[in-house]
């Protein structure tokens, strides 16, 4: 019907580029996107080609989501969760529950500090990047049953944090399960705030799901702006397996690789050993302040 119509191969809404699946009653996008063929060397897809369709989309009254090719072969059962969320379809996502709710409140629900498994457990579950490296793991749990987890830590270098102050942190991760409970996010930072009373959080919305908002502003924190496009690195050989451009500095890159030049810029000395990157939409940037202080 004309009400779920999906066009694929779309040329029209951000002309000439093509969207790989639009849903004009929804008013969503999504691109698939082939990590060789989405590369920047191979693929030919410069470091603004992803955002630029992001923000063409946005223009026109689109939330354009990007799924890359790696996380839809490791994390389907997420990156669908992700789609049936993004177009209003949550009522499948909880029929298919053994909690016999379509909806949770948050109010019923009892917030507490979790195990590093457990929290680890449910983000690689239900979270498109996996389990972290936090220190502050919160879990919140309905009827004894694990629903949402959300993540704090000191501020990572690989995101920008240069001089954290004691009081400062970053929230790494927010998670909810297969059923929606509506309210929890407020309610998982409020305990948080209450217990370790910061002064300041920082937290980041990947833009390749988020589109160009996020629902942070909704539990109290502030829009700080974008960051720019990351790139990750994958070799050839392999590349199903993205790794963070942080990892590959050209201070460190005799240590890591086969050949190596000085003379040649980190991006060159990649090339030379088999590596290609593909480039991000960047992020979005929140922070929360501590209004008592």
């Amino acid at each position: 019907s004309a009400d779920c119509e999906v066009r694929q191969n779309d040329r029209q809404l951000i002309a000439p580029l093509e969207l790989d699946f639009y849903i004009p009653s929804k008013n969503v996008a999504i691109e698939f996107d082939g990590i060789v063929w989405h590369s920047e060397f191979f693929g030919e897809k410069e470091r603004k080609y992803h955002i630029k369709k992001t923000k063409m989309a946005a223009d026109k009254g689109v939330k354009l989501i990007h799924i890359f090719e790696n996380e839809w072969v490791a994390s389907k059962n997420i990156v669908k969760r992700k789609i049936l969320n993004l177009i209003g379809c949550n009522k499948i996502i909880s029929e298919s529950t053994n909690l016999n709710n379509k909806s949770i409140f948050a109010r019923k629900c009892q917030i507490m500090e979790i195990e590093s498994a457990a929290c680890s457990d449910f983000l690689n579950t239900y979270h498109i990047q996996g389990t972290d490296r936090s220190t502050i793991k919160i879990g919140a749990f309905f009827e004894n049953i694990l629903v949402a987890v959300m993540t704090f830590g000191k501020g990572r270098v690989a995101l920008g944090t240069k001089h954290a102050k004691i009081d400062e942190y970053e929230m790494y991760r927010f998670a909810v399960g297969e059923t929606p409970v509506v309210g929890i996010g407020g309610k998982l930072l409020t305990y948080f705030i209450e217990k370790y009373n910061p002064i300041k959080i920082t937290t980041f919305a990947d833009i390749r799901y988020s589109g160009l908002r996020a629902f942070y502003e909704k539990i109290g924190f502030i829009f700080a702006g974008e960051t720019p496009p990351n790139y990750w690195y994958f070799n050839m050989s392999n590349p199903y397996k993205l790794v963070h451009r942080f990892g590959f500095q050209k201070a460190t890159l005799s240590k890591k690789l086969e050949s190596f030049d000085p003379a040649l810029t980190e991006w060159e000395n990649m090339k030379l050993n088999g590596y290609d990157r593909i480039w991000d939409c960047g992020n979005l940037k929140y922070i929360w302040t501590n209004p008592k202080v």
